[in-house]
């Protein structure tokens, strides 16, 4: 085959990549072979612009001016959805949570990877942050012992102690009013509900959680794991953000932590209807955390969503020596005077979210792994 023919074949295959990259995300399956298109829209940009120069390589040919038309405009067609899944986390969109002009305390999340062994790297990296609040993400027994000198700064605590990085931590040096520990969906997924006091005063409920990610290989070695588990999760704690809303049991609400769901993704935005939550990331940047060491295959995954009477600073993102997560940290600040109402979600997606619970719950049961939640 000719160097012109190995590039239309690239070309071509970089147009179906593209294509799929942008329609099936607009399918409504729970089938990981379709949710994972949500995650790689800047690698599928970076596809395209590949694919584009393919195109403008074989238009030289007279006999492939007709195919190099056809594979641009596709290419172009599929640009736009993801370029519109980008655009809102640019400095190009407007905040949707305001900057904090007097934060009263910091939060850091931060997923360790339970294969880490740069143990003491990661103990001097969460020092330097020096933060108020850290949600710890695949902590087990190893981890504790590990940063037991860290622990010591922060008194107040809900701790679920898990192998094969399906641990988490709550630790504060902030009052803890309430903590508990929930298995929502699957009885391998712990959540945690904590509600923190504030130096001001203000009790701001925290939610932490790190579900089951897509593709992830079923430990019986039956496949992989469907979006279904992890949909259903995030569905239940939205609703659970919005009943607290409503009822006015809290000043503030903060949901973090692993979603293994993307930015602007189907189901982080549903979420974000159905909860009423905002995403700070909006008009400040993607801030990709995984993974930490594949550049190119890099995506935002670890989150911090807030609602509208909060206003946040010095949002970032923090290498995390060994972890293949980088953490993310932000200042908090509770604005009394702040919008404190959000609209209601429409009849539509309390159905999707109900459906998405309910096949969550069978897909966890089917695979042995029921919650009482």
């Amino acid at each position: 085959m000719s160097a012109l023919g190995i590039i239309a074949w690239l070309a071509r295959l970089l147009t179906l990549f593209a294509l799929c990259g942008a329609l099936l995300p607009l399918v409504r399956s729970g089938a990981w072979a379709v949710r994972v298109w949500d995650f790689p829209r800047v690698q599928m940009l970076i596809a395209i612009g590949v694919g584009l120069g393919c195109a403008a390589a074989i238009a030289w040919a007279p006999k492939s001016r007709l195919e190099a038309a056809v594979l641009a405009c596709l290419l172009l067609f599929a640009s736009v959805f993801h370029i519109r899944a980008i655009v809102p986390f640019t400095p190009l969109a407007p905040l949707t949570v305001p900057q904090a002009t007097s934060p009263s305390f910091s939060v850091v999340v931060t997923n360790l990877d339970v294969r880490n062994q740069y143990h003491e790297g990661v103990r001097e990296a969460l020092e330097a942050q020096d933060a108020d609040v850290l949600l710890l993400v695949e902590l087990d027994h190893e981890w504790e012992r590990e940063l037991a000198a860290l622990g010591t700064d922060y008194p107040h605590a809900v701790t679920e102690l898990r192998e094969d990085g399906l641990g988490i931590a709550l630790w504060s040096r902030l009052p803890l009013e309430t903590a508990t520990v929930e298995y929502l969906v699957s009885d391998r997924r712990a959540s945690i509900h904590a509600t923190i006091v504030t130096p001001d005063g203000d009790r701001v409920r925290l939610i932490g959680i790190h579900p089951t990610p897509p593709a992830l290989a079923i430990r019986s070695g039956e496949g992989r794991y469907d979006s279904r588990i992890r949909d259903a999760e995030l569905v239940r704690v939205a609703e659970m953000v919005a009943e607290a809303n409503e009822e006015r049991r809290y000043d503030a609400c903060i949901v973090a932590g692993d979603f293994n769901d993307v930015a602007g993704a189907h189901t982080t935005a549903l979420f974000q209807r159905l909860s009423g939550l905002e995403d700070p990331r909006v008009g400040r940047g993607l801030f990709s955390t995984y993974h930490a060491q594949r550049p190119l295959l890099r995506y935002p995954l670890d989150h911090v969503f807030v609602t509208p009477n909060i206003a946040v600073a010095h949002m970032r993102r923090l290498r995390i020596p060994g972890s293949d997560h980088f953490g993310i940290g932000a200042s908090i600040e509770v604005r009394s005077g702040g919008k404190d109402d959000v609209d209601s979600p429409s009849s539509g997606d309390r159905d999707e979210a109900s459906e998405m619970h309910n096949e969550g719950q069978h897909d966890a049961a089917s695979h042995g792994e029921s919650a009482s939640g």
